[in-house]
């Protein structure tokens, strides 16, 4: 064997080993700094409210084990919720080290499901195994992964296999019950706790949900520190800075495949390779920071306006997104907290167009999105909370069942008014919106008295304060006329207002002329669309005429061609000329006919 190939042997072993030795683990190679069966509490890193609570349940079961502490006062069992290569499993490892293998289970839902091809009743032997197993290793710990598996038993994925999840899920409750399992703290993990069956989350069973979070510059710094010991504290602080958010299981999995490409190139570990393997490309990495940035500062300022609960954590990610972590206080469920709700939800995407002048895709793409939260909580509105346009409805829908018609126009404009709300919010703010976002991107990390010091010069915001929507639809347009008590006359002809609206642009056009004209007196919307102006201004005009008053569409006709040769109407004189009022106006006309119909309909 030549000498490049010995060394080629070499450098493979010695990647295979490192690999052995860090998979699964998630920060690899730091339980090995700490003996087994020590109970020594110093031994489990990691900076976190989870780390903290996780190092307290230690100290609780070995006072328990020493008779200092009674087992009625200790709380036994969490769940940790969070996004996969947060390091989960690593601290459940970390804890059985600390333990020892004498006092640890650390198993999870597909070690159950892999002990029998899936069959029930050995899945179900499997898990009682594992439980009996911690039981007699008492004082132990029991660590089960994936525990999000055992999903609802009201869930309608399950189909024909409801009986087996049923079952299962039972079988479960049964085991896991605190007061037969004195001794043992049991810790789930997750990546979603909201499919878990709610019987599996009440006291009793697990005691608390406890959220993940990415790492911040000072747990990032001591994972490179430990995986890098021999490189400058400082290098290391300045770029764990610059990685905060990544998770550590992508920083690990970055470092060895580092560590393995510098042994092949025979060359020394750079900080600044690492940085660019884990960051966004240098041409773009300064604007998706900025973009970043305000995004989430937008939330924080937002939340603290509406005194909606503590704000208590805003964090970038390396990757180029980020979180505003809040604690929202109890409220009484009444439309205005629901709406203030909304209006934080959308006051990133705010926050973005107010200062760069345009939104991105970052308030969507998920189910956990910003976007998909506020409809969530506008769609409950309509149909499960009885406080919406639709009125006093409970109504259990697929989304194609409500993607369209009445139910999505009352959704959107919902949204969209809290999204134009928050730009109300935070154009009052916006000197401080700008200032706090570009030291989010220096610092990459924010709570405590920074944070505080900085949401202090928010001054609270009036949830009454007037906005126009910044989006109408023509189904609303007419549902305006229904309620209207306006009448039209056209020559001889007296028609009530809906039926006026069957005429199409003889009678909606110069509607609009006018609305449009009084919309734009008011405070519109910055970015309001026309047919939202046109309404808020025929609001406005028609809210002084007296009750059953009449129109006659001559003079309506003359009076909107007086406005419409002011100044301010240019804009609106070249849409008139254009397809979307053409076909806004068409629609107008099918919906007031359609609601004719139904009433003749109802009359019958």
């Amino acid at each position: 064997m030549s000498a490049t190939d010995q060394e080629k042997k070499l450098s493979i072993a010695d990647d295979m080993k490192e690999w052995r030795e860090g998979r699964d683990i998630g920060l690899k190679g730091t339980t090995e700094d700490a003996p087994a069966g020590t109970w020594d509490v110093s031994a489990i890193t990691g900076v976190g409210d989870v780390y903290d609570h996780v190092r307290q349940m230690v100290v609780d079961l070995k006072a328990w084990k020493d008779g200092d502490l009674a087992w009625g006062d200790i709380s036994p069992s969490i769940i940790i919720e969070g996004a996969p290569g947060t390091g989960k499993t690593y601290l459940a490892r970390q804890v059985g080290k600390v333990l020892g293998e004498e006092n640890s289970v650390i198993t999870s839902f597909a070690d159950w499901q892999s002990s029998g091809k899936g069959h029930l009743g050995t899945l179900i032997q499997a898990m009682k195994d594992s439980f009996k197993e911690a039981r007699n290793k008492a004082p132990a710990i029991l660590f089960i992964d994936e525990i999000d598996s055992l999903s609802s038993r009201e869930n309608e994925g399950h189909g024909n296999n409801d009986s087996y999840w049923r079952g299962l899920i039972n079988a479960f409750l049964a085991e896991m019950d605190v007061s037969t399992m004195e001794g043992v703290l049991v810790i789930g993990a997750c990546n979603d706790v909201s499919g878990i069956d709610p019987a599996i989350l009440r006291d009793g069973r697990f005691d608390e949900t406890l959220y993940m979070e990415l790492p911040g510059p000072e747990f990032i710094a001591q994972i490179l520190q430990k995986k890098l010991p021999d490189l400058d504290p400082d290098d290391i602080a300045k770029t764990a800075r610059m990685l905060t958010g990544e998770t550590p299981a992508a920083i690990d999995g970055a470092v060895r495949k580092m560590k393995a490409e510098c042994r092949r190139k025979k060359t020394d570990f750079s900080l600044a390779a690492l940085e660019e393997r884990l960051l966004p490309d240098p041409e773009m990495r300064e604007a998706i920071w900025k973009r970043v940035s305000l995004h989430e500062c937008g939330h924080a300022i937002a939340g603290k306006a509406l005194g909606l609960g503590t704000v208590e954590r805003v964090l970038m990610h390396a990757q180029g997104s980020g979180f505003a972590q809040s604690r929202l206080k109890s409220t009484e469920g009444v439309i205005e907290e629901l709406d203030a709700r909304l209006t934080m939800i959308m006051a990133g995407r705010a926050a973005e167009e107010l200062c760069l002048g345009s939104k991105s895709s970052g308030a969507g793409g998920s189910d956990k999105s910003d976007l998909a939260k506020a409809t969530q909580i506008a769609l409950a509105i309509e149909t499960r909370y009885g406080m919406g346009e639709t009125g006093a409805l409970y109504a259990k829908l697929k989304d194609a069942d409500w993607h369209f018609g009445p139910i999505s126009d009352s959704v959107k404009k919902r949204i969209a008014t809290a999204g134009e709300r928050a730009l109300d919010v935070l154009s009052k703010n916006r000197v401080l919106l700008c200032d706090m976002a570009e030291d989010l991107a220096t610092c990459r990390s924010m709570d405590g008295h920074r944070l505080q010091d900085w949401l202090d010069q928010v001054a609270p915001y009036d949830m009454s304060a007037d906005i126009v929507s910044p989006i109408m639809t023509c189904y609303e347009f007419v549902t305006a006329m229904v309620e209207s008590s306006v009448r039209f006359s056209n020559m001889k002809t007296r028609a009530s207002a809906v039926s006026a609206m069957r005429s199409g642009d003889e009678v909606v056009i110069p509607l609009m002329r006018i609305g449009y004209f009084y919309g734009n007196k008011r405070k519109a919307a910055s970015n309001a669309s026309w047919a939202a102006v046109c309404m808020a201004g025929y609001k406005i005009a028609t809210k002084g005429l007296p009750q059953n008053a009449v129109m006659k569409v001559r003079e309506l006709v003359s009076f909107s061609e007086f406005l419409l040769a002011k100044d301010e109407m240019a804009k609106f004189k070249e849409l008139e000329d254009g397809e979307e009022v053409k076909r806004a106006v068409k629609e107008i006309g099918q919906y007031a006919q359609m609601r004719i119909n139904l009433q003749e309909r109802a009359d019958a």
